[in-house]
């Protein structure tokens, strides 16, 4: 009895291990887009200290979290509306924040994602995003707007679409979002395999936006 107890056990420990797949709204993925202006219509809002984008990757076992913080960029705005803007991130600047991660594999695991199974740093060595659309969003509790833009990575550039919570106060504007990508979109296929079981690596990269830009 204790033997079927504890097999039973292991089986749930391992299907709770499992449940790590990046989970969320996923964005919408189409072409590149033309920006219509080099310079966008209204007021520059630039990118505060402390700005970045978050990012979350799985396989069956465990996953890893990291920060980017946000290089410079800038947000444009005309009647209450955005009407355009861009932000890049370095990525040399990467900061891996998973918990009960040692310093050194933290390490690794940063020099790993730099290399060319993933990010290609060495010859692509920024990320950037450009707005091409910010629409209001109706319906939604938790968000205000779609938002649209080119996310050039990997040296590749799609055009996303995907919820977000876009805050205009007197001179600040604050912009969250929290995403899923897949980022064979962007011709990053490092271990995507379901037949290398524990070493397989879940495609979907779970993003998140912390945004504020100020006069």
């Amino acid at each position: 009895m204790k033997k079927i107890y504890l097999s039973l056990l292991a089986v749930t420990l391992m299907f709770a291990a499992c449940n790590n797949a990046p989970e969320g709204d996923t964005a919408e993925v189409a072409k590149e887009e033309t920006v219509a202006l080099e310079t966008p219509a209204g007021e520059a809002y630039a990118i505060a200290e402390g700005s970045k984008v978050s990012f979350y990757g799985a396989t069956p076992t465990h996953g890893q979290n990291g920060d980017l913080p946000l290089e410079s960029g800038s947000l444009y705005v005309s009647d209450g509306k955005i009407t355009g803007g861009s932000v890049s991130v370095k990525l040399d600047n990467m900061v891996i924040t998973s918990e009960g991660l040692e310093e050194e594999k933290k390490s690794d695991l940063k020099e790993h994602l730099l290399g060319a199974d993933f990010f290609d740093a060495a010859a692509n060595p920024t990320i950037k995003f450009e707005i091409t659309g910010a629409e209001v969003l109706e319906g939604d509790a938790s968000n205000t707007h779609t938002v649209s833009g080119n996310l050039t990575m990997h040296g590749k550039t799609n055009n996303i679409s995907f919820p977000a919570k876009v805050t205009l106060e007197e001179g600040r504007v604050k912009a969250a979002a929290d995403f899923i990508v897949n980022r064979k979109e962007w011709d990053m296929s490092y271990k995507n395999d379901e037949s290398l079981g524990d070493k397989w690596i879940y495609d979907e990269i779970k993003l998140n936006f912390d945004i504020t830009a100020t006069k």
